[in-house]
């Protein structure tokens, strides 16, 4: 009896080791105590990317990156030093030094640099074939740096000078942080906020400028930016970022696995960039009037549009520039009208 109790929990021991190392080692199977393969969807959804490394360690565009790191810093450092100059004749001098440092040859073979500098932030970035391949973004205030190269990810050195991988969407754990800009002075954002306040929890953070709120998107301290269009603010608000800072903060957004568009979810389009100043110029001011969202991640930013375009669509003229197209309309009419009277004449 003994015998046949000691042979049956033999025979089981035997298949219970067999099952255990079939399951370890199956190719189909997960491996023997590894996680389970769903991961929740917060976590699915703002991912952060890991770095894509060449073979001996580096990331893409290495050189690219040194370079734009060292004008960008030294930028921002020497506008902390002239504090006690005119705000104006501190930005000058700035623009000058990021040109003296974008003009070198060296510089010229490895594309067209953009860059942008005033008050709170220096940025540039690099295009190749009118798209950014690196971005580096310096936040004076809070003295971190941001930057960002295509297919490697995107990384945050602090104020300490530790680096770490960008990380967006976990502003905070109880509620969606909502960076708006302007605050207060559009009806229609504020009925957008309301109706996000019946779907899920959130926590308004007012910011001076849009530039700030994608700041602090890219550094992971807000969930969303929302930046009306300026035609439908009651007072004028201030203007959006020049099209170098947008350029920047869309390569840092996309590398970390967020997205940037303007409220009808369309691209901004950044080929002014390619065509000299004073086009970008021009083209930050048409760019200007279709607002800014900048959201973690294509599921909620595609949620956060349908709610903020179900409230500014309570306008007939949302997305229509009338204004415009009066102007248009007269000065054509005027030309009718000429044209009828010298016909008259003759």
């Amino acid at each position: 009896m003994y015998l046949c109790s000691h042979g049956t929990c033999a025979r089981v021991l035997c298949i219970f080791l067999f099952s255990v190392t079939t399951a370890a080692y199956s190719p189909r199977g997960p491996k023997f105590g590894a996680p389970h393969p769903l991961a929740s969807w917060r976590n699915k959804l703002t991912r952060t990317p890991q770095p894509a490394l060449d073979e001996e360690g580096l990331l893409p565009f290495a050189e690219e990156l040194s370079v734009a790191r060292h004008a960008v810093e030294g930028t921002g450092e020497l506008l902390l030093e002239l504090k006690s100059l005119d705000p104006a004749d501190a930005r000058r001098h700035a623009s000058q030094q990021l040109s003296f440092e974008f003009s070198t040859e060296a510089c010229a073979c490895m594309g067209q640099w953009a860059f942008h500098t005033d008050a709170t932030l220096v940025a540039a970035c690099l295009l190749r074939d009118a798209k950014p391949v690196l971005a580096v973004v310096s936040c004076l205030a809070s003295k971190e740096t941001t930057f960002a190269v295509r297919g490697g990810g995107a990384f945050v050195q602090r104020s300490d000078g530790v680096v770490s991988p960008a990380r967006v969407g976990f502003a905070s754990p109880f509620a969606n942080v909502v960076a708006l800009s302007p605050l207060r002075t559009c009806k229609e954002l504020d009925s957008a906020i309301s109706s996000l306040e019946h779907k899920m929890p959130i926590r308004v953070a007012p910011v001076d400028t849009c530039a700030e709120g994608l700041i602090q998107v890219a550094l992971g301290r807000a969930d969303v930016l929302i930046s009306a269009p300026q035609r439908f603010c009651a007072q004028p608000p201030k203007p959006l970022p020049a099209l170098p800072v947008l350029c920047a903060v869309q390569m840092l957004l996309e590398e970390s696995g967020g997205c940037l568009s303007d409220l009808r979810g369309e691209a901004l389009d950044f080929r002014p960039l390619s065509r000299g100043r004073r086009a970008a110029r021009l083209g930050r001011r048409v760019s200007s009037d279709e607002g800014v969202v900048a959201s973690a991640d294509e599921a909620s930013h595609n949620f956060f549009l349908s709610t903020i375009q179900s409230s500014f669509s309570a306008r007939a003229e949302s997305f229509v520039d009338f204004g415009a197209t009066a102007e248009k309309l007269r000065s054509f009419s005027q030309k009718f009208r000429l044209e009828i009277d010298r016909g008259d004449q003759e």
